[in-house]
């Protein structure tokens, strides 16, 4: 097994990887099996977002859903609501915030 760099972010992989760790970029075996940096297949350029950010922002907004559930009954339903709105926003700007 040997190392190769990736076309597109230059980062050291096997020349067995299906893609790229770094990038996500597919690799695409050549007639004389090394890999083609101009397959017709590579990953375009762009903003990748994190999937634990995305999880976390939805694992807040949850709790926050729950601890509300629990306010409300504690308090007004009003407040209730008021804390769920506010843990779903904050979940939201994590998810997706910049």
């Amino acid at each position: 097994m040997a190392l190769i760099t990736c076309p597109d972010c230059g980062k050291s992989i096997s020349d067995q990887a299906v893609s790229c760790n770094g990038c996500g970029r597919p690799m695409v075996a050549g007639v004389e099996g090394k890999f083609s940096p101009g397959s017709a297949e590579s990953v375009k350029k762009g903003t990748q977002r994190s999937k634990l950010r995305g999880d976390l922002g939805q694992a807040f907004a949850l709790v926050g859903i729950m601890v509300a559930v629990f306010v409300g009954m504690a308090t007004t339903a009003l407040t209730g609501i008021i804390v769920a709105l506010v843990a779903i926003a904050i979940g939201a700007w994590i998810s997706y915030g910049s």
